[in-house]
């Protein structure tokens, strides 16, 4: 049975021929949809540019796929349906091209745009309805959801993005004729609105519409705006993120709200890096913002998309690309009788029957084409295309294949499309205007040139077709993943192998069905020329030939070249332990002056000082160590043996434990020459192996190594770039083998030093990233060296060896780290000896001067002074004191501190509680410090007067008459029974008005009638008691039956 030929199965949809000439940058409005594009046609403007399948629903919806969106739609359907106790949320989060504006744009179709279309008007797309139907989608809720839609990237000029989506409702709202609440001039007033009062009075005006909000663009529009700076847009944005925020809120268990926020995870992540450095910048309210949104969503737990799988994109593709003339099932059946006929005799029987069950599956796609799909769907499993935008660029590159098929006639000769059928420039393309494109391009070009070279045409397509079948296999932006296979594969797991290797059974499969079967059968004739390939090798992995078209010469193996020179003049790769410390020696002291830096740190920033000094200064041996003299008269210092001087004395067979308790037996041995310093200074010894300076010098020759070749490769003299390009270029192992393949010795010079000239920034970017890795393993390593301390111990008055640990910084270079190392180790040292500055010590002298009072309490209770010569403690604290076990940063500030004790303090003995002191002249003075007696408390002040019985009543309305007393009063208050007569109730009356009241009549008249009586007087403002009672003895009122009270507040 033949083979079915793809021109008598399928023919390729209009869409081929559109999407086959676009560009990554084209893609938007005529491959993938936009929803802004797609709203400012429909509501703003008809000349907007946009792909009609984008417009029209039919079509549209016959070209959607469906199933990763399967689940999310069902929710979505499912909160306009009914109401819940929170909003639904959905978040479309995933990279760029994953069909997050396709789920929108659905949406859109099916919500927004309703009055477009009917079940009846739809002839293509019934299936897909009706699979929308099953996930829950109502037409009757559709026409009354009201659709609040927003792309932050693409909106109408002259509006900023709060208006937009309220204008933009509006005008759906026109079209859609919805008899329901809001009407659209509802919608218009609300962009007049503050945004919380905005959201609270939509969600009221709702009632029982439900709600659909959908953002897309929603990190790139922010970082979009954020740059251009325009103020109006930037403050428009925290309008619209707080109007969202409280529809969120105000909608909980009232409104039918789902809510919708899309943004490509790349967006997402340059937001999050951006989002500290926009503050900065004064945009901290966007920011805050957003933040706010994104945790209030994050309560929601929203919803994603589904992840697209192969098989998915398989789908996405034919529906889009192809429209068959006969069954495709049927198609694929017949075709897979015929190749498991051609291809018995050249697969083993497992590789056989998983291809041959693959193509119903991937028809009318080979299934080999797996690997390139996964690289578009999965970029980060390996960083192959860290650039793809996925299923577009899928769909352009394989339009683009089809089309090609079509014009070289291939359409009618091949069964399947096969990986070599996609031009490699639509790949590279992929990868962005890099260098890293153009060098793919000229190797696989550089490649194909060998090929052309073949004389006979049947072999020479069949090459071609292999290389271009490897170069899908292996193209990558991560160069040093196919440096690593041809290096070191066993590193690597079986599937990055696979993933980017080609053995020959791979390169059957993926030539099956696009190649006639005789041409197939001689694969290994073509298989020899590969050897010729300059830029394909092959490499064993598991005892599997896997071929792959690498960069060679790559910067691994150039780097290596020069580390092995560098090892060998630093005499590692003979272990001559004798030439490591002479390489040590001489990088710290010629390459980087190690001592100067410590010097240059102890001019700057002493106290303390930290001085590099070789192990001679301080062994001494047999006479007075030379350290002694070093000392300096004030200053804490900090003496670090050289490491170099440390590794000579290892070499005379010294143990590296011995010599840190060599040094403590020295300053004991010599304590008493330097009694009066004994407290100033510390010695660190590094302790190590001869082995711990090996590794040392191995990260040292990895450093200058990869300087040098930096260096070597980028020559101040023109002259010289050939020769050192063919110079590093000979350096790679392959080099010699790939010189076979060429008879022209000078057209093999030209190629090479194109690889080097494309190579150049990889070159220095790895080797940069060498150094710094082995600047870091470096410093950390150099760090630990310094790792013994000997130090005088006032609290127990004896020489310690204790170890030392010493925290890191951030090291840029080397020249950093020896910079900071003195800064280090000073820091290290002041903590474990507890070396203080003047802050510290004036605390523990005052804690000393406390205590000393404390015992000699009995002078001070009988007021004598005491006096403590503070030179004496200055003295003592530079030989080490018990009762301060401090050591001091240096002499001078001892005195600074004793001579900042003045003043009065509070100590914990009961009979003294506090001391003065003062200092004159070094001299401490302390003396009980006199308290003063307590101030007296202030008088009482009343403001409120009350008498009761009807007598002192009638005695008390004269301070509201007696002119003498009334403009003190503020307002009164009255209650009198009058049993049967009434109840007289007046309360808290302005004085004039309570005069008017004549209320002296009422109650002479009605006095016999009386049974209680209450009269209380409000005072404009607090009075003394005794002034108060004056005033009452003035009117004839006993004060005794007088009551006093104080208001809250003076009337």
């Amino acid at each position: 049975m033949s083979a079915p030929k793809l021109s008598d199965v399928v023919e390729p949809s209009p869409l081929v021929e559109a999407y086959s000439t676009l560009t990554p940058g084209d893609y938007v409005g005529r491959l993938a949809p936009s929803l802004g594009m797609i709203m400012e046609h429909e509501l703003y403007n008809r000349e907007i540019l946009i792909s009609n399948e984008f417009l029209d629903t039919d079509t549209f919806l016959f070209i959607t796929y469906l199933k990763p969106m399967a689940d999310v739609l069902k929710t979505v359907n499912d909160g306009l349906n009914s109401l819940h106790e929170v909003p639904l949320a959905v978040s479309l989060d995933q990279e760029m091209g994953f069909g997050k504006t396709h789920f929108l744009t659905l949406l859109w179709h099916l919500y927004a745009q309703t009055y477009k279309w009917s079940e009846e008007t739809l002839i293509n797309s019934r299936a897909l309805l009706s699979e929308v139907k099953e996930s829950g989608y109502k037409r009757a809720v559709a026409e009354r959801t009201l659709v609040l839609a927003l792309d932050l990237i693409s909106y109408p000029l002259g509006l900023d993005p709060y208006e937009t989506i309220f204008e933009s409702a509006a005008k759906l709202m026109e079209l859609k004729r919805a008899s329901t609440e809001p009407d659209p001039e509802f919608l218009r007033s609300l962009k007049g609105l503050k945004p919380i009062e905005a959201a609270r009075r939509l969600i009221s005006h709702l009632n029982d519409t439900p709600l659909l909000i959908m953002i897309d663009e929603f990190y790139g529009g922010l970082y979009r705006a954020a740059e251009g700076g325009d103020e109006k847009i930037i403050e428009s944005l925290v309008s619209l993120i707080s109007f969202l925020k409280e529809v969120i809120d105000a909608s909980r268990g009232r409104a039918k709200l789902v809510i919708i926020i899309s943004s490509a995870r790349q967006d997402a992540e340059r937001w999050g890096k951006v989002s500290a450095m926009l503050q900065k910048r004064g945009l901290s309210r966007l920011v805050e913002a957003v933040n706010d949104l994104r945790d209030r969503l994050g309560r929601l737990r929203p919803i994603k998309l589904g992840r697209i799988e192969v098989k998915d994109v398989i789908s996405i593709l034919v529906k889009r690309l192809f429209k068959f003339k006969v069954d495709r099932g049927e198609a694929a059946l017949r075709l897979k009788d015929a190749l498991k006929s051609a291809l018995t005799d050249l697969l083993d029987e497992k590789s056989l029957n998983d291809f041959i069950l693959k193509i119903e599956r991937y028809y009318p796609f080979s299934p080999s084409l797996e690997h390139l799909i996964r690289k578009f769907l999965y970029p980060t499993f390996g960083a192959d295309l860290p650039r793809s935008q996925h299923i577009r660029d899928l769909l352009k590159i394989t339009a683009s294949a089809i089309s090609k098929l079509i014009r070289d006639g291939g359409w009618s000769g091949c069964s399947l499309i096969i990986p070599a059928h996609i031009p490699p420039e639509d790949i590279a393309s992929v990868l962005g205007e890099s260098k890293i494109a153009s060098e793919w391009m000229r190797v696989y070009h550089s490649c194909r040139m060998v090929a052309e070279r073949v004389d006979e045409a049947e072999l020479k397509r069949l090459l071609l077709l292999i290389l271009a079948s490897i170069y899908t296999k292996s193209v990558t932006t991560n160069i040093t993943k196919l440096i690593d296979m041809l290096r070191s594969p066993k590193i690597l797991s079986r599937e990055e192998v696979e993933f980017r290797g080609s053995t020959i059974q791979d390169l059957v499969r993926m030539l099956a069905g696009g190649v006639p079967d005789a041409l197939l059968k001689r694969l290994s004739d073509a298989i020899g020329y590969l050897e010729k390939m300059p830029y394909v090798n092959s490499t064993i992995y598991e005892g599997i030939n896997y071929y792959i078209m690498s960069l060679i010469p790559g910067p691994v193996e150039l780097l290596d070249s020069f580390i092995r020179e560098e090892r060998r003049r630093a005499g590692l790769e003979a272990e001559d332990y004798s030439a490591i410390t002479f390489y040590l020696e001489e990088h710290m002291t010629r390459q980087y002056s190690l001592s100067g830096y410590f010097q240059s740190f102890s001019d700057k920033r002493a106290p303390p000082k930290v001085i590099l000094v070789d192990w001679d200064y301080i062994s001494g041996k047999p006479e007075k160590p030379r350290f002694i003299d070093y000392l300096d008269q004030d200053a804490f210092n900090i003496l670090v043996a050289s490491p170099w001087s440390i590794a000579k004395r290892l070499l005379q067979g010294a143990k590296p434990q011995e010599l840190g308790e060599e040094a403590r037996s020295i300053v004991e041995r010599f304590r008493n020459d330097i009694l009066s310093r004994l407290n100033l200074f510390a010695i660190v010894v590094p302790e190590f192996r001869l082995e711990d300076q090996k590794e040392l010098c191995e990260y040292i020759a990895q450093v200058n190594a990869s300087a040098k070749l930096t260096d070597y490769i980028k020559p101040k003299d023109i002259k010289e770039v050939r020769r050192r390009r063919l110079d590093v270029a000979r350096r790679a192992p392959t080099y010699d083998l790939l010189r076979e393949l060429y008879e022209d010795e000078k057209s093999f010079e030209d190629i090479m030093i194109e690889v080097m000239d494309a190579m150049l920034q990889k070159i220095d970017n790895y080797a940069s990233r060498t150094a710094i890795a082995a600047i870091q393993n470096y410093t950390a390593k150099m760090i630990s060296l310094f790792n013994t301390i000997i130090y005088y111990d006032p609290g127990s008055k004896s020489i310690k060896r204790d170890r030392l640990s010493i925290s890191l910084g951030t090291i840029k270079d080397l020249r950093n780290l020896y910079g900071e190392i003195p800064s280090w180790i000073a820091s290290a040292v002041s903590t474990k000896c507890g070396v203080k500055g003047v802050d510290d010590l004036r605390a523990a002298l005052l804690d000393y001067v406390k205590n000393y009072a404390a015992k000699h309490k009995t002078d001070l209770l009988s007021w004598k002074r005491l006096e403590i010569d503070g030179k004496a403690i200055k003295s003592a604290l530079g030989g080490g004191w018990p009762e301060i076990p401090l050591k001091p940063k240096s002499i001078s500030i001892v005195e600074t501190a004793i001579k900042s004790l003045g003043g009065s303090y509070a100590i914990a003995d009961p009979e003294i509680h506090s001391i003065k002191i003062s200092v004159e002249d070094l001299k401490i003075i302390v003396e009980p410090a006199i308290t003063p007696p307590p101030p007296p408390p202030p008088p009482e002040l009343f403001d409120v007067v009350e008498v009761k019985g009807i007598n002192n009543v009638m005695i008390g309305l004269t301070l509201v008459t007696n002119p003498q007393y009334s403009d003190r009063v503020s307002a009164v208050s009255l209650r009198v029974d009058l049993r049967k007569k009434g109840l007289i109730d007046i309360r808290q009356c302005v004085r004039e008005v309570f005069i008017n009241l004549d209320v002296n009549k009422v109650l002479n008249t009605y006095r016999n009638d009386v049974a209680e009586s209450c009269f209380t007087v409000f005072l404009k403002e607090k009075m003394k008691k005794e002034e108060i009672i004056g005033m009452l003895r003035m009117v004839g009122m006993d004060e005794r039956i007088v009551e006093f009270r104080r208001s809250g507040a003076s009337q």
